[in-house]
């Protein structure tokens, strides 16, 4: 229910890493994963490099779906400008 911004860089091997924080408090959070048949694969992790959470999102256009899977499950819902 919170504004996030985030930010992508895919590569040609399918690889992404990427940056998201939400708007309130702009503090980076590290993204790292995959792209592939439509479906981002990314793992959010902490500054030790110790997993937090998952992203799992479904590209429809400019929109992407899906969930984080952390210590609990919670709906995401983001449109590229």
């Amino acid at each position: 229910k919170q504004a996030i911004v985030m930010l992508l860089q895919p590569y040609r091997d399918g690889s992404i890493s990427g940056v998201y924080f939400y708007e309130r408090y702009r503090k980076p959070i590290e993204l790292s994963g995959s792209l592939a048949n439509g479906r981002l694969q990314l793992r959010e992790t902490d500054t030790n490099g110790d997993l937090v959470a998952k992203l799992v999102l479904n590209t429809n256009g400019n929109q992407l779906t899906g969930a984080w899977q952390g210590r609990q499950t919670l709906p995401i819902s983001l449109s590229a400008p």
